[in-house]
């Protein structure tokens, strides 16, 4: 995997996007880019192994054991995680055409400076596959209108200059139902997605650039726990107030109208990063013995026990088959080796339990639904760019 980092990386473009004054504001800060952390690192051990598996044609699991440091990190490659990356691999391998593995790619076309790197690119007929490996566990990545996705497609053209359809696909093999998303754009809407984000390039050069708050803009923006706009939004959201001794107060859950409870539900995703931000300095301040008043660092919870290398083949020799346990396979594995006509009266699932989601998703209602129109101010509009027309 490269460790260069372009100035307006394709990974972080729904932050510079969005917020151009993100990048002056973390060059300021020497925060060019994220501090290494073990999900990061454990992903690109992971890529590692396949791309050398789609170089070489091997199996995944002919990694199992191979032990690997990455950014400070020890990974060991497990049953688990080669099982996990051979549904990407096969699909990719079963397409044909011709395939491009670490494809480094050139955007200056559209991002001054601009280059990235794609996991894995496909040519066949008039299609063009840009193929993008997730191996996080956390929310599900779609591959519509995804930014990094497109510019990666951008720059994929120069290797099918005649390609009519470009196909973005994620493979996210830990969430959901392991079978990731995909997304088709014809070459046309793929060129004007080009001209916004070039647009946008600009506007994040640009002197002055303006710091604009935002769910995708914030979540990953190493400056956040510095920007004066997302402390002001917090602070403007929630209600906060000072008091006459300098404490910040935030109003009584009972006193606030309806809309003001809704305003505040869809700022929560902001709310929560900029706490998370808080908690980040405060720790670090703390680990640097400053920390702040009425606070202190200690160990937290140690991980979970695991296995050292060599431990399977001791544990046999004293224990035999007792070393092992049997257990049934889940119903989401068991799809994958049966009809799933014939797994489903075999499986029981409880009903979900009540959730609270914004107007505009789309699982129908189990109530009343009132729309930002109806209520006695406008919800407030997310910021974005759009597309296409």
């Amino acid at each position: 995997m490269p460790s260069a980092h372009a100035k307006l990386s394709p990974s972080a473009a729904d932050r510079w996007t969005q917020c151009p004054g993100s990048i002056a504001l973390c060059e300021s800060l020497g925060l060019t880019s994220s501090p290494p952390s073990r999900f990061s690192a454990e992903g690109t051990f992971a890529h590692s192994i396949r791309a050398k598996c789609l170089e070489t044609k091997c199996d995944p699991r002919e990694f199992i054991g191979v032990t690997e440091t990455v950014d400070g990190f020890e990974f060991t490659c497990d049953g688990a995680m080669a099982d996990h990356l051979r549904p990407g691999i096969d699909s990719l391998r079963h397409i044909g055409g011709d395939l491009h593995v670490e494809v480094k790619l050139d955007l200056d076309k559209w991002i001054p400076g601009g280059f990235g790197t794609s996991d894995a690119v496909v040519i066949t007929g008039n299609t063009l596959i840009v193929d993008d490996l997730k191996f996080g566990s956390g929310v599900p990545v779609s591959a519509k209108d995804n930014r990094q996705l497109m510019i990666y497609g951008l720059g994929a053209l120069a290797l099918h200059p005649k390609a009519r359809t470009i196909v973005l696909n994620i493979d996210q093999p830990r969430t959901g139902d392991g079978t990731g998303s995909s997304a088709t754009v014809t070459r046309a809407q793929l060129l004007a997605f080009g001209k916004t984000v070039k647009a946008a390039a600009l506007a994040a050069t640009s002197p002055g650039a303006p710091l604009v708050p935002g769910e995708k803009t914030c979540k990953w923006c190493p400056a956040k726990g510095a920007c004066s706009a997302l402390a002001a939004y917090t602070a403007r959201e929630m209600g906060m107030t000072g008091d006459s001794e300098g404490r910040t107060r935030t109003p009584e859950v009972q006193s606030l109208t309806p809309q003001q409870r809704a305003n505040i539900l869809t700022a929560k995703p902001l709310i929560e990063s900029w706490l998370e931000a808080v908690h980040a300095a405060s720790l670090a301040d703390a680990l640097a013995g400053q920390p702040d008043p009425g606070w202190k660092v200690v160990e937290g919870r140690r991980g979970n026990r695991a296995w050292v290398a060599g431990a399977e083949r001791i544990l046999v020799g004293m224990l035999g088959d007792a070393a092992f346990e049997k257990k049934l396979i889940s119903p989401a594995a068991a799809d994958k080796l049966a009809p799933k006509d014939f797994i489903a009266p075999l499986v029981t699932q409880p009903d979900g339990k009540p959730a609270l989601v914004a107007v505009d998703d789309k699982r129908p209602s189990i109530g009343v639904v009132i729309t930002a129109a109806s209520m006695e101010a406008p919800a407030p509009t997310p910021v974005g760019i759009s597309f296409f027309d």
